[in-house]
């Protein structure tokens, strides 16, 4: 056995590999274990549906939106981990969107990366930002450079998954514009999850408010409500 071998070896003797989706070991240099990538193969998504979905105004300010996997099961177990500081997940998830952008964005086109922010004190209490995270991974998978700055998010107690469609469109005024500007540019905005689409188009228009020219978007997540009807349909069926 090489040197190199056995260093592996011990290292993840001492600090084993852990999936986010389910929490099973797993190989030392996978981010998914091989049960929970095929069960996310079945929640596999795209924009299409959440779009026909929407019940609020359109057009939405960002150009265009990609997404991954349906918001539900081991993608949303994966997520969750996420938010809580487990990084694994984060980077299946950038390698996926990168894959997409490539095929679905003007990735050439593009000036920057950035993110839906934290509040500074939600960002001490996981200790990083998670959609940072997100925009960082994706924008080197992209060799596209990463910016931040533009946003803040004022910290309060609440929760947005703890609000109504309603309440959210009211909830997402805490994020805020900096003074730092960003005339001319094409931006491509990450944030984790796609609900209601309330987050995502406050911190939209704050950039072109900044002077963004275009912003894109790259959410992993997001609800398919289609799915969801079609999943409860399937489970009355079989009652």
């Amino acid at each position: 056995m090489k040197m190199r071998d056995i260093g592996a070896y011990v290292l993840d003797a001492c600090f084993p590999n852990i999936c986010d989706c389910c929490g099973n070991f797993m190989a030392a240099n996978a981010y998914v274990c091989p049960e929970c990538e095929a069960k996310l193969r079945t929640l596999r998504t795209d924009y299409q549906p959440w779009l026909a979905n929407y019940n609020g105004a359109k057009p939405l300010p960002w150009q265009h939106l990609i997404t991954v996997y349906a918001y539900e099961d081991a993608a949303k177990a994966g997520v969750l981990r996420l938010k809580q500081g487990s990084r694994n997940f984060g980077a299946h998830l950038a390698e996926k969107l990168a894959v997409l952008a490539r095929e679905q964005l003007p990735v050439h086109a593009i000036d920057f990366v950035t993110w839906v922010p934290l509040s500074a004190v939600r960002r001490r209490e996981c200790y990083y930002g998670h959609s940072e995270y997100l925009a960082r991974r994706l924008a080197k998978q992209l060799a596209l450079p990463v910016k931040g700055g533009f946003l803040t998010e004022e910290h309060t107690e609440q929760r947005q998954h703890q609000q109504t469609a309603e309440q959210r469109a009211m909830f997402v005024e805490r994020f805020h514009a900096t003074k730092k500007r960003c005339e001319g540019q094409t931006i491509l905005l990450c944030d984790d999850i796609l609900t209601t689409g309330s987050t995502l188009k406050r911190c939209t228009e704050l950039l072109l408010h900044s002077g963004a020219k275009t912003v894109y978007a790259a959410v992993p997540l997001c609800t398919d409500r289609y799915r969801e009807r079609n999943v409860k349909a399937s489970d009355t069926d079989r009652t």
